[in-house]
């Protein structure tokens, strides 16, 4: 969330002044629902820091103006920042911050995917596959019977969940489902995102976990530094920022080959003095389809309706992201599982184990 305390060091008094009588007029006047994040934005923040701050920002990373969004893109970013958190920190300065801010998180010192491997580890030996790309899913109507894979194999399924982006999901169906059903999921658009890593003879950039490029004139949306988070994330000395740039599966800069995409990335972390000449080790390019559900305006109703008349398979449910078409994080996708696993508990007439 934005802080106002740190807003006063980017606008400036006079600009920060502005922008705080834009919020205590947007916070004291009856507000309606707003229709998109555009509306939402400049009603939580006033015109001055959501111009500035969130908009340009959100448009680069949504790909779409902000008139066109949901309100839901916002998560909870801009649940934090009330009237009196404004005026706290605007008078008490750094001593009144972080008021706002969502709580704090553990993270695991061998990085994020020990979460993950953590999981897999509890699970019986062999039983998780992968690398095994999921080819076809075979039904009957009315419950899904098994699930086929590039490889070849095929496996019979008593328990279905997904996690797929639903139009992929929907042309593996076999038999396929109707076209009009297809065409709805194909107005179901995702965002997807290339990271450009770089690795540091340097023992640190900043102490910021990440930090966040609203303007057009740099090509991604922020940048993290791994070793912020647990100094076992780099070797002694060194250290690593990764540069998320957001990007159309199949447009230019998804299809630009590395070295270009690396370039384009490191120019302008140069020309702030986050990369120097002759520390860098060595880099990495990592593509990453669907990783965002673009949420526009009304894509509930569209959403919905696919879930509803994929509704018909008694045996199937969705999760993730991409399977639910929601912006959520990975607390929520972690509870999301668990709900799943007591539902078909529930439904075999066997208690959730503790």
């Amino acid at each position: 969330p934005l802080a106002p305390f740190h807003l006063l060091g980017h606008l400036g008094p006079r600009a920060f002044a502005k922008a705080g009588l834009e919020v205590l007029k947007a916070r004291s006047s009856v507000r309606e629902s707003p229709a998109n994040f555009e509306e939402l934005a400049i009603a939580t923040y006033g015109r001055t820091v959501a111009s500035r701050f969130l908009l340009n920002y959100s448009e680069k990373l949504w790909g779409l103006p902000c008139s066109r969004l949901s309100p839901d893109v916002a998560g909870k970013r801009l649940a934090g920042l009330g009237l009196k958190t404004f005026l706290a920190e605007a008078v008490g300065g750094v001593r009144a911050k972080d008021r706002h801010v969502d709580g704090r998180f553990l993270y695991p010192r061998a990085g994020y995917g020990r979460i993950v491997e953590a999981m897999a580890e509890a699970c019986e030996p062999g039983s998780i596959r992968t690398g095994a790309r999921v080819a076809r899913i075979r039904h009957d109507g009315r419950r899904i019977r098994a699930v086929e894979t590039t490889g070849g194999d095929s496996f019979a399924v008593d328990q279905v969940v997904s996690t797929l982006p639903l139009d992929l999901f929907l042309g593996m169906l076999d038999p396929a489902p109707p076209a009009e059903l297809r065409t709805l999921a194909s107005a179901m658009t995702y965002r997807s995102v290339v990271l450009a890593a770089f690795f540091l003879d340097r023992p640190s950039i900043n102490d910021a976990g990440t930090v966040y490029f609203p303007a057009q004139c740099y090509p991604f949306t922020r940048v993290y530094e791994p070793r912020n988070r647990s100094d076992a994330m780099a070797p002694p000395g060194c250290t690593s920022i990764v540069a998320e740039v957001p990007c159309a599966a199949g447009d230019a800069t998804w299809l630009m080959d590395d070295e270009a995409l690396l370039g384009a990335v490191r120019a302008p972390l140069e020309g702030i003095g986050w990369i120097r000449k002759g520390e860098v080790l060595g880099s990495a390019v990592r593509r990453m389809p669907h990783a965002y559900p673009v949420l526009e305006a009304g894509y509930t109703g569209l959403r919905d309706r696919v879930h509803a008349e994929l509704g018909c398979f008694t045996n199937l449910r969705f999760s993730g992201r991409s399977g639910r078409f929601v912006y959520s994080w990975l607390h929520e996708m972690l509870r999301f599982g668990k709900d799943i696993v007591a539902d078909v508990l529930a439904e075999a007439g066997r208690a959730q184990p503790g």
